[in-house]
């Protein structure tokens, strides 16, 4: 009898313990999904920064100028990390949404 009634007890605890953690990765898969879309955001405003400083850089009074490319250079390397970090982000989504 005792145990048969510690036997509920542990189930009841269980099942709210698995309620309590879908929730919690819910809330966790909710909270990626908006951090991926605002660096996606932020990796469209830097794409549209790289596409300005190429336009100024290839103006005839800026052209060469060393300082310039070594800035177009640089936001082509976080241009690209950024991608980088949205494309892991995006598979690490679709892998746990299969799941």
């Amino acid at each position: 009898m005792i145990s048969t009634w510690f036997l509920s007890l542990f189930l009841l605890v269980s099942i709210l313990i698995n309620i309590l953690f879908v929730w919690y990765c819910k809330k966790l898969l909710t909270y990626l999904s908006l951090t991926n879309t605002d660096t996606k955001n932020m990796l469209i405003s830097l794409a549209g920064f790289e596409d300005h400083l190429k336009d100024v850089y290839n103006r005839e009074i800026f052209y060469g100028e060393p300082v310039l490319e070594s800035l177009l250079k640089h936001t082509t390397e976080i241009r690209d990390e950024v991608e980088q970090f949205v494309n892991i982000n995006e598979t690490s989504m679709t892998e746990s949404s299969d799941e």
